[in-house]
């Protein structure tokens, strides 16, 4: 599975003043969003093997460490850097690793029940009778851990041994779901995809607390399975089934939950269906509030622009020049955590959007404003984006001269305005995007 980034990267049409069917950004840039596999948030739910909450030190486990540390070797590689995420989940997945080596030597189960105790951010919901885990259960959570840092061979081989044992009758559909996920990491999406099913058909309408996370794990990668064959429909059935089981059992706190309302509020708004998409975008973006260390600037970025085209849809453009503030100041909250270029390439989005937001309010002088100072910014921040992501840079330069030289029309300072409109022409037929290219058309021709 390629990610949320790559699921999203289709064009959103929205209308706007005087426009139709005018894509929401081109070809936006949502591939770079996230960098773990679709299942890590759903790991990061399941295990709760981090908390929020509790400032973690960074510790240098690798994948090395938990592949080997059933012979209790804590050797370890740093040929990977980790993030913040997977060493937590790899700190938290070798104490349960060194706490059933050590009861398994001395034969104390008890020794197990009170080392839990002692791990301040592991927080398990299962009962107390059930804190003692079984070895197959204890190769599928590492299984979950190996496919976030990337070693699908080592999960598959980890998952399967799971499921060949004779215990965790009861959790084989849950297990199934996650061979299924690392199948789809992969590639082997009809692999995956046939698995998902299989197991949905077992669990049938057993879906309970305990296997929910799964179970909406299993219809996020269907919707995404039909998305990306284009069949829209089917896709939106299978999110809005992941979403109700997330929401329903685990609410907004579950990241899961947000991953499926961004793919949701984004079809919606494809589909035509605005309302449910302002709804859904604005409950994601606390989502992404509560937990924003899950989220790099670039997916911030992108999910607030959602919602923001969504109230422009609508018309109500105090709200979208509000929700564009809003990320805003979520964004400035990752700045120090975030590469300069990045961190320029989000600013220079938000603030593009901000510039046709006023123009749409007719605030043609700070629409001017606000597209001068980007063709100022555009000096330092193209060259670098261009090299990363030409197609997306051009078009968010084209879109900026586009709405800079409307606004200088409105402002009765028609030859700059043309000039600027035969820019952008010029970039957006190099794009192959004759449908902006007509609208540049239809102001030049008629001044």
């Amino acid at each position: 599975m390629k990610g949320l980034l790559s699921t999203l990267n289709r064009s959103v049409l929205h209308s706007v003043k005087g426009f139709k069917n005018v894509p929401i950004r081109g070809s936006s840039s949502l591939k770079h969003l996230f960098t773990t596999p679709s299942s890590s948030l759903h790991v990061s739910s399941s295990l709760n093997l981090f908390m929020m909450n509790n400032n973690l030190k960074p510790c240098n486990y690798t994948t090395s460490l938990i592949v080997n540390n059933n012979n209790n070797n804590n050797e370890s590689s740093t040929s990977k850097p980790l993030n913040q995420l997977e060493q937590s989940m790899l700190q938290g997945i070798t104490s349960i690793i060194q706490a059933n080596n050590e009861s398994f030597s001395s034969g104390d189960y008890i020794t197990i029940q009170k080392r839990y105790e002692h791990i301040e951010h592991l927080k398990l919901i299962e009962k107390k009778e059930e804190l003692i885990l079984p070895f197959y259960k204890l190769e599928w959570k590492i299984a979950c851990v190996l496919q976030i840092i990337g070693e699908y061979e080592q999960a598959v081989i980890k998952i399967t041994s799971a499921l060949n044992s004779k215990e965790g009758i009861e959790e084989i559909p849950q297990m199934k779901i996650i061979k299924a996920s690392i199948l789809n990491s992969m590639g082997l999406n009809d692999q995956g995809f046939e698995l998902h099913n299989k197991a949905i058909q077992e669990i049938g309408p057993k879906v309970t607390w305990k296997n929910g996370l799964e179970a909406s794990l299993a219809f996020h990668e269907l919707g995404e399975y039909y998305l990306n064959r284009g069949e829209t429909g089917k896709a939106v059935q299978n999110f809005e089934k992941s979403l109700s089981i997330s929401e329903g059992f685990y609410g907004w706190m579950s990241p899961q939950t947000t991953k499926t309302a961004l793919l949701l509020s984004r079809l919606y708004l494809e589909t035509n269906k605005v309302d449910f998409s302002v709804i859904l975008g604005e409950k994601a973006l606390i989502g992404i509030e509560l937990f924003l260390d899950l989220y790099e600037a670039q997916l911030i970025t992108i999910s607030g622009s959602y919602l923001a085209r969504a109230y422009e849809r609508k018309g109500f453009y105090p709200f979208q020049q509000s929700t564009i503030s809003r990320v805003y100041n979520i964004l400035r909250r990752k700045k120090n955590e975030t590469d300069t270029q990045t961190y320029m390439e989000c600013v220079f989005k938000l603030e593009n959007m901000m510039g046709s937001c006023r123009f749409f309010q007719g605030h043609l002088k700070l629409a001017d404003q606000t597209f001068t100072k980007l063709d100022q910014l555009a000096e330092s921040v193209m060259p670098e984006w261009i090299k990363k992501d030409s197609e997306e840079a051009q078009f968010e330069l084209a879109y900026m001269k586009y709405f800079k030289g409307i606004s200088k029309i409105g402002l009765k300072e028609n030859s700059q305005g043309i000039s600027e409109l035969e820019q952008a022409r010029k970039i957006f037929l190099n794009l192959q995007r004759q449908d902006w290219a007509l609208h540049c058309d239809q102001y030049i021709n008629k001044n």
